[in-house]
């Protein structure tokens, strides 16, 4: 789902006019109530979207996983959507709930240095440790 009209929203509520500049100058209560209004609007379509797919498809059981599950409020409103919908919601424990920002930039990264991995690539878990940094250039073709 995109939230880049929300956000741009956002911004424009903040000040006016997006940038950060402008929104340094805006009072930190301002900021604050903005940022959970923000939250509440983006929580409350996930959920109405998660809500109308096992409608639509009727399902009883919803696994969520990924950045956004690290949210408590969309967990908490998972369950709460999952107890009036009698069905069964599974969430992944918080420390399985990452963005996959950090691994796209490391796909960039080894793309941009000419290291591509074929098909028989094996895993490279820890890649992103710094002291394990080199570790992953073994099953990488140059």
């Amino acid at each position: 789902f995109s939230f880049s009209g929300l956000k741009t929203a956002v911004l424009y509520a903040a000040r006016g006019v997006p940038g950060p500049e402008q929104l340094q100058k805006t009072p930190a209560d301002r900021v604050a109530d903005l940022a959970a209004g923000f939250q509440e609007a983006a929580v409350e379509v996930l959920v109405a979207k998660c809500r109308f797919a096992v409608r639509q498809l009727g399902y009883r059981r919803l696994c969520v996983g990924g950045g956004v599950a690290a949210n408590q409020l969309f967990r908490d409103e998972l369950q709460r959507m999952a107890k009036r919908e009698r069905i069964e919601v599974r969430i992944a424990p918080l420390d399985l709930c990452t963005d996959n920002a950090a691994m796209a930039a490391i796909a960039w990264d080894l793309l941009a240095s000419g290291r591509i991995a074929d098909l028989n690539a094996d895993v490279l878990p820890g890649l992103v440790r710094h002291s394990d940094r080199d570790r992953h250039k073994t099953p990488l073709k140059p």
